[in-house]
């Protein structure tokens, strides 16, 4: 068993998905409660665009083990993608409650708090993401959101912030600086 979890690794980290998915579909023939085979399942899933599946998978993952911030997280993330911005907030939510400090957990709720129209809720969290954060996505994320919402003074300042921080993606921040 330990060989077919470390194949079922090395496929998944060579994005064979499919072949994940036949893998972890035999390892749980063996054993449905077989956690690894089971989250390998759903993020393939989710990398084939199997929202729906994979959100079914990443639910059976929970009632294994409720305690992983990265499976609410995934879970979140199938659920954006099919636009049910509430369920992948309050995913992100209980992620958030297992890692306070997780910079990448707080920029989606951020986002996903944008979408459901809290724009100065987002705006909050998009903050703590940029403070935790050493990626300048983020600032990018920010600045979009105060571009959409006419508060181009801000989108300067965090433009002068961003390019400041991370100089070698002032091409990238340019483009954020001119969205109107």
């Amino acid at each position: 068993m330990d060989e077919e979890i470390q194949q079922i690794r090395e496929l998944y980290n060579n994005e064979k998905y499919g072949d994940c998915l036949s893998l972890s579909a035999k390892i749980l023939k063996e054993n449905v409660n077989n956690f690894t085979a089971l989250s390998y399942k759903a993020s393939s899933l989710l990398h084939l665009e199997l929202y729906k599946e994979s959100i079914d998978s990443f639910s059976d993952c929970l009632k294994l083990d409720d305690s992983l911030f990265y499976i609410w997280v995934l879970r979140g993330d199938a659920y954006c993608e099919i636009n049910d911005y509430e369920k992948a907030f309050s995913d992100y939510w209980v992620s958030l409650q297992l890692e306070p400090n997780n910079g990448a957990v707080l920029d989606k709720i951020g986002r996903t708090l944008f979408l459901l129209g809290d724009e100065n809720r987002a705006m909050e969290y998009m903050k703590k993401s940029i403070d935790l954060s050493e990626s300048c996505e983020p600032i990018m994320v920010m600045m979009f959101m105060l571009n959409k919402m006419g508060m181009y003074g801000f989108t300067q300042k965090l433009y002068e912030l961003g390019t400041s921080k991370f100089p070698t993606e002032k091409d990238r921040f340019d483009k954020y600086l001119n969205l109107k």
